[in-house]
């Protein structure tokens, strides 16, 4: 991104990069990984930012508006944030799973447990029909939203249809996005899963 090239006042990058991660946040409703902010008089067109330790780094030229500052970076930290993958926990997994029972399954389904384990390599899930517990591979942890919430779906619905019959097909045709979750699924098997 191009910023004008005007001479301005002395800036104070911490104290933008400060209000940045805190506009951000409010926004978000979330927190929001630090933001820093490193001017440079070599640097003399663009504005970038890159991930750095665990927040974002922004560089820009030293000779840059604070307002076209402030912007830019609330802009450039906004998009990275969205397009970062997120990592779900076993906390959020629940929550996630009760969001979607209720959504797509009309609170069918019935968990005791769900969470997410290392010890499963050649499966995406399994339900105990008895004991209505759970178990995500770990793999998906990482993988977008469709694909996990195709697998909880999937799951969910064998805690009321233990088989995989014309019954559980009606119900797993309701999950969304399923054919491009299966397709997501069978790549990552043959080329993107590890152990």
């Amino acid at each position: 991104m191009a910023p004008s090239l005007r001479r301005h006042s002395v800036i104070d990058p911490q104290q933008v990069a400060s209000d940045v991660q805190a506009e951000l946040a409010k926004a978000s409703g979330a927190a929001i990984p630090p933001v820093s902010i490193r001017l440079s008089a070599r640097r003399k067109k663009t504005v970038a930012v890159r991930e750095e330790g665990d927040g974002f780094l922004i560089m820009a030229p030293a000779i840059i508006g604070e307002a076209e500052l402030r912007r830019i970076s609330m802009e450039l930290v906004g998009k990275a944030l969205s397009s970062r993958r997120h990592t779900i926990g076993n906390n959020e997994l629940v929550e996630r799973a009760a969001q979607l029972n209720n959504k797509y399954l009309g609170g069918r389904a019935t968990v005791k447990e769900i969470k997410f384990v290392t010890n499963m390599n050649t499966r995406w899930g399994s339900c105990s029909v008895q004991s209505k517990r759970i178990r995500i591979a770990h793999q998906l942890q990482d993988v977008p939203g469709y694909v996990l919430d195709a697998v909880i779906i999937h799951e969910l619905i064998h805690t009321f249809v233990p088989n995989h019959g014309p019954e559980f097909r009606r119900w797993e045709a309701h999950t969304p996005h399923l054919e491009k979750a299966q397709g997501y699924l069978e790549a990552f098997k043959r080329w993107g899963m590890r152990g």
